[in-house]
């Protein structure tokens, strides 16, 4: 097999020498530590008792929960196709948390809407 003259070396493509990808073990564990920082975001406004999040904590949430969706959606395709790996219960929890984030921002337009319509 001759390979073109314009191929990386092949110490920097991992796959061709049989090394098993980590990227699911990556995005999982970065997943979870977006859901960490959304939970302090969330448990920071509880405990003020606000009854509407500030702009700058709403932005910051949004955007921890596009990267928790992000990683949710890639996490989900791997389980699919490795349904005996260990990860499975991990991303039902990621998941689980993504689910909870989405309805908490959903509130929080609503929220907004009524405030405004008042």
């Amino acid at each position: 097999m001759t390979f073109p003259s314009n191929m990386p070396p092949l110490h920097l493509i991992p796959a061709l020498s049989g090394v098993r990808s980590r990227r699911h073990l990556v995005n999982i564990r970065r997943a979870e530590d977006h859901v960490k920082a959304a939970s302090e975001l969330v448990k920071d406004a509880i405990r003020d008792e606000v009854k509407l999040l500030s702009e700058e904590t709403e932005e910051q949430l949004r955007t921890k929960v596009m990267l928790i969706e992000q990683a949710s959606d890639e996490l989900s395709a791997y389980v699919r196709r490795h349904q005996r790996t260990r990860i499975f219960a991990r991303v039902a929890v990621l998941n689980m948390y993504l689910g909870h984030f989405q309805r908490m921002l959903q509130k929080q337009e609503e929220a907004k809407a009524k405030a405004a319509q008042t």
